[in-house]
């Protein structure tokens, strides 16, 4: 978008910002086939562009004047007195459930459009009897899309009139079209209660509609039936309300409606609607195409501020995930030596307990005093070497380590089951701290511009995001009982101590065993024996062999919950890829931070 700045605004900015649009790396991502990473916007960003054509759409089509408030403000009853005929259905509850379109037609003619296609059509009045005969029919609303009206009405050749259920009103349904609907006007008049004035909030809706650059005239109708000066209330709103509004009138739209089918003059003017008519006329219906492309001007600047955003936003977020994937590793990297030494510290207690258990199996039954020579001579029961040999060095050994291998399998999972465990709290954590804040950033924006209900859709998309530490460490869940995919049991039987090594080990012990020596005395060399056997056997097997084969057991378990975790994370995406992202999204944005800028210059306004 490099068109200098002209004095109005140009619609050709609009192609400009087709353009744009169309080069956003979300919109256009290296890799189509795979899911965004993060928490998408994928409604927000298709829309923004959907919505700018609908701006150029609107450069052929007369000015839309969309008439909003709350429930019973009267807002039907001041549409039938601007077009002079009763079109919309009114009621002591609430009638109008759908959006109606009033437009300049050579001949009167009603249609309603239902959402499967279908279409029902009849004179203004046909229409305005059925709507009101079936308004509390449920069914019937739902299927009810959208009614159009045709009048020949002159001032309905230059704007359009659109009848609204209104944003504070009684079904969601109702809130929900009009809510659509309003990104498609070019202005407002926002009909208040002169009833309750001082009750009713409506700063948070008119703030949302001025952000979206629609103009608004506040219209408080029912004066006739309050005992207070028009002309105070006025006073009233202006105070209350005048930053978000161009102007205000009061006005009794039952009164006019009255006046208009008695032919009454004097009514019609105490009814206060033909100072707001030719207001219309004067500054809205005479200036229909100037006001038409300061709205368009005003909306496309709301939706390229929109974009900027929602590419910050997401820029945002991806460094998160980078920072977060960053973090997972260095985590796991701390969790993997600290599992390794308590796995090398519960083999070690395991070789100790086992040869232990196998010196006080053989020397337990020596009593004090005795002698070996004395022991064979007497027949007593003796120690059994060949046993002994087999447990230190032969088949009872090797069937020791090999059951030693689950025991090893089943701590280490358990560890790692507490880590991951651990690490899954503090995903959920850090994720809903960060997606908070930046729910919190963006309400913070006090210009941030746009159509409100793309706003709130960013903000539930982010909201959302904020359970996505859950979903992303539930792999913790499912990997956890994987965590020894790597058998360590078989692992163990492969690296079974050397010959030699457990050979003189168990020599030198035996050679005691035939040494003329007192019990007591066999006893202590017996188990001082197999403490240098089990000194041999940690440095020169469980050193050299097991601890690494544990040491990569936990590399592959560590190596493997981080893939998982970047799976889940990233979406199918590299880090490079991501981080190349982040920095398209962030350029992308301020690309449009520049052109909303010039465009704003170009129009007179401020910058900001």
């Amino acid at each position: 978008m490099e068109r200098e700045p002209t004095a109005t605004f140009d619609p050709a900015w609009i192609d400009d910002a087709l353009q744009l649009l169309q080069r956003s790396p979300l919109r256009r991502p290296s890799h189509p086939s795979r899911s965004m990473p993060a928490p998408f916007a994928q409604e927000v960003v298709e829309d923004i562009p959907r919505r700018v054509r609908a701006l150029k759409e609107r450069l052929s089509k007369p000015l839309t004047l969309a008439v909003l408030g709350e429930v019973k403000a009267g807002k039907s009853t001041l549409v039938n007195a601007l077009v002079g005929a009763d079109v919309a259905p009114v009621d002591v509850l609430e009638a109008t459930q759908w959006i109606m379109e009033i437009r300049a037609a050579d001949e009167p003619y009603g249609q309603v459009l239902f959402a499967d296609g279908s279409t029902h059509e009849g004179t203004p009045q046909e229409i305005h009897d059925l709507l009101y005969a079936r308004r509390h029919d449920a069914a019937f609303v739902q299927r009810c899309a959208a009614v159009v009206v045709g009048l020949p009405w002159p001032a309905l050749a230059r704007w359009h009139l659109i009848d609204t259920p209104g944003l504070a009103t009684v079904t969601q349904e109702a809130a929900a079209r009009t809510q659509q609907h309003l990104t498609q006007v070019d202005a407002v008049l926002w009909v208040l209660n002169a009833h309750h004035l001082g009750q009713a909030d409506v700063t948070a809706e008119l703030a949302a509609i001025a952000r979206q650059g629609k103009p608004v005239l506040a219209v408080i109708n029912r004066i006739d039936e309050v005992d207070a000066d028009p002309a105070r209330l006025v006073r009233y709103v202006r105070m209350r309300l005048g930053e978000y509004i161009q102007d205000v009138f009061a006005v009794s739209a039952h009164q006019a409606r009255q006046a208009q089918r008695a032919g009454d003059d004097a009514l019609l003017q105490a009814s206060g609607l033909p100072a707001l008519q030719a207001y219309l006329q004067a500054r809205i219906t005479g200036r229909a195409a100037e006001a038409q492309a300061e709205a368009l001007g005003q909306q496309l600047l709301a939706l390229l501020q929109l974009e900027e955003t929602v590419h910050e936003t997401y820029g945002h977020q991806l460094t998160f995930l980078l920072q977060e994937a960053e973090n997972h590793y260095q985590r796991l990297e701390l969790e993997r030596q600290r599992i390794q030494k308590e796995a090398e510290h519960f083999v070690e207690s395991q070789l100790e307990g086992y040869l232990y258990d196998v010196a006080h199996r053989f020397t337990g039954h020596l009593s004090a005093g005795s002698r070996w020579d004395a022991l064979l001579r007497s027949g007593q029961p003796s120690i059994d070497e060949e046993a002994l040999a087999s447990a230190l060095a032969g088949d009872g050994f090797r069937a020791w380590v090999e059951g030693l291998g689950p025991q090893v399998d089943a701590f280490i999972r358990e560890k790692w089951q507490e880590a991951t465990g651990q690490m899954q709290l503090q995903l959920r954590e850090r994720f809903q701290a960060f997606y908070a804040g930046e729910v919190r950033r963006l309400e913070g924006i006090e210009d941030l511009g746009g159509p409100s209900d793309l706003i709130e859709g960013l903000k539930e998309g982010l909201t959302a995001g904020g359970v996505i530490g859950t979903g992303l460490a539930a792999y913790a869940a499912a990997l956890g009982p994987a965590a020894a995919y790597i058998t360590l049991g078989s692992a163990l039987g492969m690296f079974l101590p050397p010959a030699l090594v457990i050979g003189a080990g168990a020599g030198v012990v035996l050679r005691l065993l035939r040494s003329n020596q007192q019990a007591e005395r066999l006893r202590t060399s017996l188990r001082d024996a197999i403490v240098a056997h089990q000194r041999r056997l940690r440095a020169e097997w469980l050193k050299p062999t097991v601890f690494p084969a544990l040491y990569r057991h936990n590399a592959a378990v560590a190596d493997t919950l981080h893939r998982a975790f970047l799976e889940q994370l990233c979406q199918g995406w590299s880090l490079e890829e991501l981080q190349a992202l982040a920095q398209a999204a962030a350029a992308h944005g301020q690309q449009c931070r520049r052109a909303r800028e010039r465009l704003a210059r170009a129009m007179g306004l401020p910058a900001a």
